[in-house]
């Protein structure tokens, strides 16, 4: 399989298949990262209903979805504000030394400056967001599938399905 030329969406002198790695890293990191500190908390909250069940008999509930997931996404938003720097980076590269801003302002194509500073960083930011997004709706699968239903708030009865349509997956 022929490898993708990323050289016109990068400034001069940049390598985007190294600046590509690096960005697909940071989102899957932010992935895991995201993935097992939900677990993780899943956990803690399942441990103290069932502490609540066996100490006074009655099942304790666990948080809601955005309660154990509060937080946990948080490595998205570094990924995003690497981007953020990635951008800026871009834009420096022009002011220094024999890459001249003017001379990428006189070329004939008007938004090549523009498509060589920002494509490489909205393209992560968009990879970003999309994994994010999809993370999402696994998790609340999880943490409607791990635990045993008796420790479910009542928002989350009757299913996945039922609980989304009651708007769980907001609250």
């Amino acid at each position: 399989m022929k490898k993708p030329d990323l050289s016109p969406l990068v400034p001069p002198g940049v390598n985007g298949a190294t600046e590509v790695h690096w960005t697909l890293i940071g989102v899957g990191l932010s992935a895991a990262a995201g993935l097992l500190g939900f677990l993780f908390r899943l956990n803690q909250h399942c441990r103290s209903a069932r502490w609540d069940l066996e100490a006074t008999g009655i099942p304790g509930e666990i948080g809601t979805f955005r309660v154990i997931l509060d937080g946990n996404l948080f490595c998205f938003a570094l990924v995003n504000l690497a981007m953020a720097g990635m951008l800026l980076y871009h834009i420096d590269l022009h002011y220094r030394g024999s890459r001249s801003i003017y001379l990428m302002r006189r070329l004939p194509q008007r938004w090549e400056l523009l498509r060589r500073c920002a494509a490489l960083p909205l393209l992560g930011l968009l990879c970003s967001v999309l994994v994010w997004g999809l993370l999402q709706p696994l998790l609340f699968w999880m943490y409607l599938t791990i635990p045993p239903r008796s420790f479910l708030p009542p928002l989350y009865e009757g299913g996945f399905w039922a609980a989304l349509s009651r708007g769980g997956f907001l609250c």
